[in-house]
């Protein structure tokens, strides 16, 4: 759980964003935003599992690592809008990947942020869902293990500079799943 030292205090807000508390005389408001993740191993198979279908839906946001997707790849779950950083490598089959599910009712406060580094999807988020001094930024991370043809030293060095440089300028910065990350 994220938390901010900067309670909301105010009107009828939406329950959905980072942990905040705010005592006043009428009311308290608790705001939290729900995430997870999970290496999918090829999403489109996993879309047919109603089960996994169910688990997306419990969240505000569910990453999916190693979604095998291209750019031409349309993915739909009703009431989310998916963002999807496919692999670059030209390959003769579609590997890696990495995407998000983000709930319709938050996914216009979401802007994502392009960077080189295919190891990971970055974006942020409003500070205003928050009610917080400064947006928020997540990275949906996955790392190759080291002795495949995917994994490049030079990549992985390109992801830690951007780690040091979001978690360097920003307040709030939100790692998920740091599959066999150690920078």
């Amino acid at each position: 759980m994220i938390h901010t030292r900067e309670p909301h205090c105010g009107g009828n807000q939406t329950n959905i964003g980072m942990y905040g508390r705010c005592r006043t005389r009428e009311h308290h408001v608790q705001r939290k935003l729900t995430c997870s993740s999970l290496n999918v191993c090829s999403l489109r198979s996993k879309l047919l599992i109603p089960e996994f279908c169910d688990s997306i839906l419990k969240y505000d946001m569910f990453a999916c690592l190693e979604t095998k997707l291209d750019e031409l790849d349309q993915i739909n779950v009703d009431g989310y809008k998916f963002i999807s950083k496919p692999r670059k490598q030209k390959v003769l089959r579609k590997s890696g990947g990495i995407g998000i599910f983000v709930k319709n009712s938050i996914h216009h406060l979401l802007t994502e942020i392009p960077t080189e580094c295919e190891y990971v999807l970055w974006f942020k988020i409003n500070r205003n869902l928050f009610n917080a001094a400064e947006d928020v930024y997540f990275g949906t991370v996955y790392v190759p293990p080291d002795n495949t043809k995917f994994f490049s030293r030079e990549i992985f060095d390109m992801f830690c500079n951007e780690v040091d440089h979001f978690t360097t300028n920003n307040q709030y910065v939100v790692l998920l799943d740091v599959e066999r990350c150690c920078c």
